[in-house]
Formats: structure tokens, sequence, C-alpha cells
């Protein structure tokens, strides 16, 4: 026989069936059911246009399993890696969470569940035709009209046992409501004295649902604070008036809710994949939710040109790209700015300047057709007058670009007849992008040589040959210091310009002007190779001729500023700092081409040079740079050694 005393028989409702240990696996023989995760998502719904969001997107990922507990949500965002988030402690607790075993001798007709609301002010009903997304088939039904009192069912005959008091724990459910005045839980803790008499004491109180909402889960963490309490239970309804269902009902012993937020933050077309694992290894179906990011404005404002029309009227034209939702067709419009106006607008008859001004207004571009989300978009103004034809003032057009999801921005572009020549077969480099505010007459090109820029940014310059190189990593770390240095023997600089070969320094740290007076007798007649350092400014204030087997490489470590009547420098500049063309030209100053030959480096070449004659048929460039590959081969004696290596035709280097 079994002694009484020698062992505990515990009794346990079916859900609650034992669980047996499998190669260290545990397995719920109850649990046949795969969890089922919801979602909600920040912002609620697109706050771009055309579905697109136009800030970072955060999926809040819900995993609800009713037996056995949440084991694992899983997630893939694109083709990236599947990421894991697990859950410990989840085993439901609450008996017949989601309604589904009935039972005739209770008060609603669900086993476990009772109603606990006094009165007849209410009716409870089963009802299989509604219930929770992802939990099948059942929910409860609480109809009342009623005023007041709380309308509820509980499972408190049947409350979840919990491990010892002071437990940290979970609780959640499901309820749609219907124009209810509030819907919500409470959970009660149980404790028992020494004569069996049960006790309750309410520790949580959900927030509520007021009107009429679509399924919404209300879950709260909580302390079991009660002393010597034994177990804990759930009481869910209606207060006042109106209808609501409730399903899915879950208390577990943790604080880690089974909820896990996945943030994307990067343009473009995304999807999310997901589903959850329950701790009997059952597992939902995968889902998949397709969203679109677009933070970004148009941008790579590039191949920009205009039209002069003759009598200050130009057309203007530009391209612009969105690689991601692309372009919009609200994109068709623009607005300048004349020197008659403050501010940008437009007049009402656009090419000849007749009045009324339509201050900080736009009207419509004469572009090329082309198709919403076109990923790169010409845009072009039509025949616009801009009242005046003096040539040292710019005429200034805006173009507005709006890409598919509603992001905005807008480019101002200088409109000038001027134009710039580099020839002789160099590499004309610049970090920052070239944006002439010209274009060369009859759209001949700027350049016979290469074009090297740092970023995309290409505008108004352009090579005979097309030889582009965008994105390039130009090493501008060679400076005044790096040259110093590796120079040889140097000589002081007297007060005249050197005609004999050799390094040449300015002393102390002081700049140098070249005038008139700097200039030897006959220096265009003499035949040397030399190199001036100077250390501070480089102002030139007169021509510098000088003989075609010659070279005269300035190396400055400050600016190096050309007075605006000068028109020949026949020397190479490298500046660590800012070259500049025309250094004294006043607004209205006047001055003729400058023509530069040699090599030149420097952080920022400022042209400043309005060319007079600016207008006519085919105007002369306002700067004309050549290169000369002579200075490369007459001064490498003179800065460190030649790394030039000669082979025979026929090896290769």
């Amino acid at each position: 026989m079994l002694n009484k005393r020698s062992g505990i028989i515990l009794v346990v409702s079916f859900l609650f069936l034992s669980f047996i240990c499998l190669n260290q696996k545990i397995v719920y023989a109850a649990d046949i059911t795969a969890p089922s995760t919801t979602y909600t998502v920040s912002p609620s719904s697109p706050d771009g246009k055309n579905g697109w969001y136009i800030t970072p997107v955060t999926y809040t990922l819900s995993a609800t399993d009713l037996e056995s507990g949440v084991k694992e949500i899983n997630y893939q965002i694109d083709s990236s890696p599947w990421q894991k988030v697990s859950f410990s402690d989840t085993l439901n607790l609450v008996p017949n969470p989601s309604f589904e075993t009935p039972d005739v001798g209770s008060p609603i007709y669900t086993k476990y569940w009772i109603k606990t609301s006094p009165g007849n002010s209410a009716t409870y009903t089963r009802d299989t035709t509604t219930y929770a997304p992802g939990f099948d088939t059942v929910s409860i039904r609480i109809d009342t009209n009623a005023a007041s009192n709380w309308h509820t069912i509980s499972h408190l005959n049947n409350f979840a046992v919990t491990s010892s008091p002071y437990n940290n724990m979970n609780s959640s459910v499901w309820i749609k409501t219907d124009t209810a005045d509030a819907a919500y839980y409470k959970i009660f803790a149980v404790t028992q004295d020494q004569f069996g008499q049960k006790f309750y004491t309410e520790i949580l109180k959900s927030a509520a649902l007021t009107g009429t909402n679509d399924w919404t889960k209300l879950s709260n963490s909580f302390t079991l604070n009660v002393d010597s309490a034994i177990g804990v239970y759930m009481e869910v309804g209606v207060e006042g008036k109106g209808t609501a269902w409730v399903d899915a009902a879950v208390i577990n012993d943790s604080i880690q809710s089974t909820t896990t937020d996945v943030s994307i933050g990067t343009d473009g077309i995304h999807t999310l994949k997901f589903y959850g694992v329950d701790r009997s290894e059952n597992i939902e179906n995968t889902q998949t939710v397709n969203f679109k990011i677009d933070q970004t404005p148009p941008g790579n404002w590039h191949d920009s040109f205009s039209q002069d029309k003759k009598s200050w009227r130009y057309q203007i034209y530009t391209t612009v790209d969105d690689n991601v939702s692309g372009i919009s067709p609200l994109s068709n419009k623009y607005q300048y700015h004349t020197k008659f106006n403050p501010g940008f607008g437009h007049y009402s008859q656009i090419d000849t300047c007749k009045d009324p001004w339509y201050s900080n207004d736009w009207t419509a571009l004469e572009n090329p057709p082309f198709s919403p989300g076109d990923n790169s978009v010409i845009l072009g103004t039509p025949i616009t007058g801009f009242c005046d034809e003096d040539t040292k003032v710019c005429k200034t057009v805006r173009f507005y670009a709006e890409d598919m999801a509603g992001n905005s921005t807008d480019k101002d572009y200088c409109i000038d007849p001027l134009w710039v020549r580099v020839s002789g077969s160099g590499i004309v480099g610049a970090v920052a992008g070239i944006s002439l505010i010209s274009e060369p007459p009859s759209s001949s090109p700027n350049t016979d040589g290469m074009i090297e820029i740092g970023n995309n940014n290409l505008s108004y310059f352009s090579g005979v040959n097309n030889w582009v190189i965008k994105e390039a990593s130009l090493n501008m770390n060679y400076g005044y210091s790096t040259f110093s240095n590796l120079a040889k023997s140097s000589s002081p600089l007297g007060s005249k310009l050197p005609n004999t070969s050799g390094i040449y320094r300015v002393s102390g740290s002081g700049g140098l002007t070249i005038s008139a007076s700097t200039i030897p007798n006959n220096y265009d007649s003499g035949s040397f190779n030399a190199i001036v350092f100077v250390p501070g400014t480089l102002t030139i204030d007169t021509n510098i001729v000088i003989n075609t087997k010659s070279t005269l490489l300035f190396i400055v470590g400050g600016d190096a500023k050309i007075n605006k009547s000068v028109e020949n420098v026949q020397a190479g500049i490298f500046a660590d700092g800012n070259i500049q063309t025309a250094y004294d030209l006043a607004t209205s100053g006047v001055s003729k081409t400058l023509y530069l030959k040699g090599v030149y480096s420097a952080n920022k070449i400022e042209l400043q040079r309005p060319y007079q004659g600016a207008g006519s048929k085919d105007p002369p460039p306002s700067e004309d740079f050549t290169y000369e590959p002579k200075y490369v081969m007459n001064l490498a004696d003179y800065l460190g050694e030649k790394v030039i290596k000669w082979l025979p035709a026929t090896e290769n280097p």
C-alpha cells in the first residue's frame, strides 16, 4: 500500500500535463499549436507621399503562445542573416486561455472561467465568429447597458499557482471593443490562511480601451509583491456600457515580455520576415511585411549648362538624380533673381521682364517629359529674361526638385557668359568637384586633357575626349612643408627674380611681391630652371614672361594673388592657400583674359575675372590655363630623386 506520508499526488488540468525530458529537450505534451506573432509599426503609417516613409521605421514584433510559451522570435531584414531573440519562463499559467474548451456547467459555458461581476446587468457568450488573429476560434463577448459596475470574467477558482512570492511576472490579453466606456483587465494575488480561507489583493490595473477598437493587445509586467502569495488570476471586462470581446489571456513567470524591436533606417524598398517558435518546438509560418524608406532629397545636380538667346535672355538646363523613390512631376517649376527685385520670383512675361513681378512665386519649366519615379531627370527653363546685360552680375536661377516620397530641395545656379579653358593635355583635378558658372561658346569643351574630381559634381566643364574620373582619390598631401623638405641646397632670393637655375628662398616667413622692378632685364630670353619658396603670400602685380626653354615654379605657403591688370603668368604655382586671378577687382571693375602657362595647384583657384568682351559671338575665356609638361622633367633634379625607369621596348613595366 502507498503510505500517505511518503509522497504527494498533484492533480492538474489537462492543459498542464506533465512534461518529459528527451535528449535534454523539454516537450510539452499538450501544446501542438504554433505561436502567433503580431507587429506594430512606428510611424503607424507612411509619413511621406505615395506610401513612402521619410523617417526610420521600427517594427515591434510581439509573440504569444497560449500553452508552453514563446521560446524565440526570428526575423530577417532583406537578405541579411536571420536574427534570433530568445525568451525564458514563458509557460502560460492561465487555464483555457483562448476559451476553446466549453463547459456547460460554467455560467459562461467556458471551462475554468466564471463571471465575477455583481448582478445580471451584462450578458456573456462564447463567440465563434469573432476572435483575435492567430487564436482560433472562440472569444468571450461581454455586452452591457449598465451605466456603471464592473462586468467581468475571471479564472478565480482556477488561479495560476506561482513558485514563490515576489516573482517577476508578465500578463497580457487581447481585447476588441464596440462603443465601450472602458475595457481593461486586473491582476489579483491569492493568499490563504491556516484554515484554508482565500484572500484576494488587486496588484495591477491595465490601461483601458475606450470607444471602438480593433483587436488590441494589453500587456503589463508586474512583481507579485504580496507576502505568502500562492498564485494570481486575471479579471477582464467592461466598466460601464458597451461591448468587448476577450481572447488569448496570458500570465507567466517572467519579467521579460516576448517582444522585440526591429529598426530600419536605410533608404530603399525593404522586406521584413519573421516567425515565432514555442517551447514545444512548434514553428509559426513565416510572415512577410514590405515597406519603403526614402529620407534623402534629390541631389547630385550635374551636367548643367545654359544657352545664350541674346539680349540678356537664357535657357538653363540641369540634371538631378534620386536613386531611391525617383523624381516627382512636382519638380516642374523654377524661379529666378534679377538685380531689379529682391529675392526670387518671376515676371508675368518671363522672356521680356514685363511687370508684374511675382515675389517668391514659382513658374513652370519647359523640360523634356519624364515619367514619375525616373531616377535621373533633365530640368530645363523656357527662354528667361534677366533684364540687363551686365556681365559682372550673376543671373541666378533656382531649380526645385522633389522625389516621390516628398523630400524636396532646391539648387541655385549663377548664369554668366564667361568661361574657362585648360589646354596642354594635362590633368584638371578638384577634390570638391568642378562647378563653373558658364559654358564654352558653341558648347566646345573646356579642356583637351583628363578631368579628375573627388565627387560627382561636374557642371559647365567638359573634355575633348570626355576623359572623366569621378569619385577620384586625389592625393593633395603635398604642400609647402613637404616640398621644402625634399628640396636640395638653396640660396636666398635677392631683390629680383632668379635668372639662373637653382632653388631660392624668401627669408623668414615673409611674402613676395612681384612688380616691374622685380623682373630682371631681358628676362624672356634667358634659359634657366628655378624654384622659389615663398613662406608667406605671393602677390603678382606685373606680367611674368619667360623663355620657352625655361621653367619658374613658385611654391607658396600662403595665398597666391594676381592683379586684375596682369595678362600673362608664365610660371607654375603650388599654393597651400588659394590662387586668386584678380584679387583687387572691384564689383564694377574691368579686366582682360588671364593667360597662365605652367602647372597649378591650390586649396582653391578663385576665378574672378569678368572679361569685358563677353556677349560677343565667340568670347574668349576669362582665364586660359596651359599645362606645360616641361616642369615635370626640368625640375625633377631639384626636388628629391627621379623615379623614372627606362625599359627596352619589349619589356613590360
